[in-house]
């Protein structure tokens, strides 16, 4: 039977692995927020609401989408136009939102599940 002392050894141990997935976190977690771009859906899988005209909405928000490693953190951001879109400041104040504000959403657990799961095994 392994002792306290034995199982917090074995979980630091994991540490510098799932550091170093970082990137990899990174990379899946954006592609989860530009597959829901591209779907027109918000973080939480809500459709968007439609445009005055029906077309796509916010179609280049990808590319002011960026998700980065910041020390042991993935951070993603969305800049300019698409990010006042985003909080629904943008012309008629219609809320899209891009990145989730509270909590993670499980289609990016499950990205970053999948990840670090590669990672650990063996």
């Amino acid at each position: 039977m392994a002792t306290i002392e034995d199982m917090v050894a074995k979980l630091r141990g994991l540490t510098p692995k799932i550091r170093e997935a970082l990137p990899e976190v990174a990379f899946a977690v954006g592609q989860v927020f530009r597959e829901n771009i591209a779907a027109q859906r918000g973080p939480d899988g809500t459709p968007w609401p439609a445009t005055k005209d029906g077309a796509p909405a916010l179609v280049h928000a990808a590319d002011a989408l960026t998700v980065q490693v910041v020390g042991g953190t993935v951070l993603a951001t969305i800049t300019g136009p698409d990010a006042r879109h985003h909080l629904g400041l943008g012309r008629g104040r219609v809320k899209r939102p891009i990145l989730p504000t509270k909590g993670i959403p499980q289609p990016i657990v499950d990205a970053i599940a999948r990840v670090i799961k590669g990672k650990l095994t063996p």
